[in-house]
């Protein structure tokens, strides 16, 4: 299982960028799994439908399904850090080829950086914020054929 990180601050083109990356694995026939990091609880309670009504009411799992997709919301002790691991182990368990991970840039996975924030319209310098294991740097604003260019290598999948 290949794992890669994609951070960067607001608005500096990580989802655009994971939605690319899945794209080009998923035109391989690659499973892909993305795992995110938010800072906030209510990302993911959402209170004006029944799922996120349970979870806000007290409940440890509110679990939806429907014909296609199922939803998990598990409410948890754990530090973010420790249920990260506990993510992998259980994508890595069920066979999942790539993962991307958006956040968590404190953590020692391999990672991208994306230093150009659209909606700050400010740059910023890994130096300064202490990244590690940062394989590249990109800014989205000239670096687009760069990053996928690199990404197809990193990839294996040309």
């Amino acid at each position: 299982m290949k794992i890669l990180q994609v951070v960067g601050y607001k608005n500096s083109g990580k989802t655009t960028t994971i939605r690319t990356f899945i794209e080009h694995v998923k035109s391989h026939g690659k499973s892909v799994a993305v795992i995110k990091h938010h800072h906030l609880d209510k990302a993911v309670i959402r209170e004006e439908v029944d799922t996120g009504k349970f979870v806000a009411t007290g409940a440890e799992y509110s679990i939806l399904n429907t014909p296609t997709y199922t939803e998990l919301t598990q409410r948890h002790d754990e530090d973010i850090v420790v249920q990260l691991n506990h993510q992998l182990e259980f994508l890595e368990k069920s066979g999942i080829d790539f993962v991307f991970i958006e956040g968590y840039k404190d953590q020692p996975y391999p990672k991208i950086s994306l230093n150009y924030s659209f909606g700050q319209a400010r740059e910023t310098d890994i130096n300064d914020i202490g990244l590690e294991a940062v394989l590249e740097t990109f800014d989205l604003r000239y670096d687009k054929e760069k990053l996928f260019s690199w990404f197809k290598g990193w990839s294996d999948l040309n």
